[in-house]
């Protein structure tokens, strides 16, 4: 029987076997113990680390007799399946590609300290905003129209409301969030607002009208802040890497265009995005 709660480990007790090389066999299929050490891996990082080792390896037990039925039924021969799998297979290739270039090498320290130095509203000076927000698809012509509705509004809800009447598509939402959490068009106008206040920011395809509920002083120290510079330089150097071998691959390619893209057909406006949603380029 497998030690499963020293898989994770690698091994079980001074008096037992070495490891097995199978976690478990499902009708006959195998789940390897190093596929089941990163699964594992995997799933205690989403989890906070608060996972039972027995309850992943069922998952995987679980999900590998759903996927043998899938077999059964030749349902990876279909095309949207198929189309998953190779699109899924090219992102884990192109993503191990680029890794592999970069290494493990840590980062520079010099660099670390640096980009503290230079960024202190995201650290020494961080707050944590609450903000609630109004993404709306309003045409250029009438954004005019929305600032002075929002420099006479109490509140959103005013807003809100005008908006609905106007048969204009809009999103709300509301967030708390530290400052290296915010995009940083959106955190350098909260920086210069009161609390209470309104504004109308000017974003691709509409506005989005924020207004600051409350912002409290949440400042970071540098040993705080550095593993998520250190993710912030990883995830640059990997985009630079990326990009010069994407210019370098494609020079020496031979590619054919097969199909005729056209132009794209305009589309109905949508609801857009809230800014304040949007994933700032220095979080991981």
């Amino acid at each position: 029987m497998v030690c499963i709660a020293a898989l994770a480990l690698g091994a079980c007790s001074r008096h037992a076997s070495a490891p097995a090389r199978v976690a478990a066999k499902v009708n006959g299929t195998e789940i390897s113990v190093p596929r089941f050490q990163m699964f594992l891996a995997r799933f205690g990082l989403q989890l906070g680390g608060n996972v039972k080792p027995a309850t992943v390896l069922d998952g995987l037990i679980d999900r590998e007799l759903l996927a043998q039925r899938a077999l059964a039924l030749k349902l990876d021969q279909e095309l949207s399946v198929a189309s998953a799998l190779a699109d899924a297979k090219d992102e884990i290739l192109a993503q191990a590609y680029v890794e592999n270039l970069i290494g493990i090498s840590p980062e520079d320290e010099s660099a670390v300290t640096a980009f503290y130095r230079d960024n202190p509203t995201l650290f020494e000076q961080r707050r944590v905003y609450r903000v609630f927000e109004l993404a709306a698809s309003v045409p250029q012509a009438r954004i005019a129209e929305l600032k002075q509705r929002a420099a006479r509004a109490h509140g959103l809800y005013e807003i809100a409301a005008w908006l609905k009447a106007q048969n204009l598509p809009y999103n709300a939402g509301g967030v708390t969030k530290g400052s290296e959490q915010i995009a940083p068009q959106l955190l350098a106008r909260l920086a210069t607002m009161h609390e209470g206040q309104i504004q109308v920011m000017e974003v691709p395809g509409g506005a989005s009208v924020v207004q600051l509920l409350d912002a409290q002083p949440a400042p970071l120290t540098r040993e705080a802040a550095a593993p998520m510079i250190e993710q912030l330089l990883r995830a640059r150097r990997r985009a630079e890497i990326a990009q010069r071998e994407q210019k370098h691959l494609r020079s020496k390619a031979t590619i054919e265009y097969m199909v005729d893209l056209g132009q794209p057909r305009a589309s109905a406006p949508a609801k857009p995005p809230l800014l304040a949603d949007t994933l700032a380029p220095f979080v991981f």
